[in-house]
Parts: structure tokens; sequence; C-alpha cells
């Protein structure tokens, strides 16, 4: 299965419950702040950004948060939504599995 011979297909796999999106989404959550951690304890801060706690670390690189947590997440959102419309509209039975 491909995502350019079948993308219907390769988005039911990668969407294909709501416990397979939570668990999707909440993985890249975890990595995005997992990274971030990390960023933060290897990167030897300057003098003056030397009382910059985790929280104000993650608020202050939020793009990157924005960008590798929330748009992947709504990524997957849309093609869980986008393959439960197609489920409905071609009869198959859309319970949750």
């Amino acid at each position: 299965m491909s995502l350019f011979n079948d993308p219907i297909k390769w988005a039911e796999s990668a969407a294909k419950s709501k416990v397979r999106l939570m668990l999707s989404i909440a993985l890249h959550f975890v990595l995005v702040l997992g990274g971030l951690w990390v960023l933060y304890d290897s990167i030897p801060l300057k003098p003056q950004l030397n009382g910059l706690s985790y929280i104000e670390f993650i608020s202050s690189s939020s793009p990157i948060f924005f960008m590798g947590a929330l748009l992947p997440s709504m990524y997957l959102y849309s093609m869980y939504r986008m393959t439960k419309t197609i489920k409905e509209k071609s009869g198959v039975d859309t319970k949750i599995t």
C-alpha cells in the first residue's frame, strides 16, 4: 500500500479509528515535547537566558510546537473525517473498530 498508488486506503490505515487517531496525536505531542526537552538541555544558554524555565522555553518556541504537533494533528483529524465521509457516502459501515 502506497500513498501515491491508493491514497484513500493509506489515509484509512493512518487514521482508521478514533483510538488510533488519538494515539497518533498524542505521539506527535510527546515527540515534539521530548525534542524540545532535549533541545532545552543540550543547548548552552546565553548568560541573559540562564533563568529561563522549561515552560518559558516551550512558550517561546511555540512556532516549533505549532508546526511539529498541531499541524500534523489537524492533518490526521482531517484524514479521519475524510475517510468517515467517504465511507458514509459509499454506504460502508462506519462503526468504531
